[in-house]
């Protein structure tokens, strides 16, 4: 009961924090009619949902995500802005692509190709979706000739997240440099969004000193990058 309390609270102040005075109506309005709409979908489903339980519990909690992407949403001001395509990798569920379109934008998704879960929940949301695994130092080869506004990859796990061979510099160029040359628009960003490594630290100092000396936008443990391609 505590836990979920304190929950509850700290994203009510992350919508305080993400959210100015005069959008909280809307935010709470489009967080009750997404919810209503997601609920909806899920229902509808002929067959019941293939996973473990405890998969099932985390994931199928669609207020609990849907909050979040949500307040992702508002803190990148979308909501306020023109059309906008955009990538979403490590999508999980899709409940951000899902927002986005609900906004009139185009959500795209990306995730590993036999979580069986994610692919259904995904599926029941219609969203479009590239199944694949990201790994170091090889290109991701999307089938698509889109060039996306935005790309953004929320609790990243690809680096190998905590895990010995935890991703460099050096890794990253190579991704970030995929995304830029071959999936974004000449004004377009990528944003990205780490995991802790261990308490209060989500990269080493190296790989900080690399986005710093690359001009990129770093806030906690948010990395903006805004496209350089000419």
């Amino acid at each position: 009961m505590f836990s979920r309390l304190k929950t509850f609270l700290r994203q009510e102040l992350d919508v305080l924090f993400a959210v100015n005075f005069f959008d909280l109506i809307s935010f709470h309005f489009n967080l009750f009619r997404c919810n209503r709409k997601i609920r909806t979908s899920l229902n509808s489903r002929s067959k019941p949902f293939n996973s473990d339980l405890t998969a099932q519990e985390k994931y199928l909690n669609y207020k609990f995500w849907l909050k979040e992407s949500l307040i992702r949403f508002y803190k990148l001001g979308l909501h306020r802005d023109e059309k906008k395509t955009i990538l979403d990798i490590g999508t999980g569920t899709g409940y951000f692509p899902f927002i986005c379109n609900e906004f009139s934008h185009v959500g795209f998704c990306l995730d590993v190709p036999d979580n069986k879960l994610y692919n259904q929940i995904t599926d029941s949301l219609g969203l479009i979706k590239f199944k694949r695994y990201i790994n170091s130092f090889e290109l991701l080869q999307l089938n698509t000739n889109e060039r996306f506004d935005l790309v953004t990859a929320y609790m990243i796990c690809f680096n190998n997240h905590k895990q010995e061979n935890l991703w460099s510099n050096k890794e990253w160029e190579f991704f970030i440099s995929d995304l830029q040359d071959n999936y974004l628009k000449k004004d377009g960003k990528i944003l990205l969004n780490f995991n802790e490594e261990s308490p209060g630290i989500y990269f080493s100092s190296e790989l900080l000193g690399y986005f710093k000396g690359m001009n990129y936008v770093v806030e906690g443990n948010n990395i903006l990058i805004e496209n350089q391609t000419t």
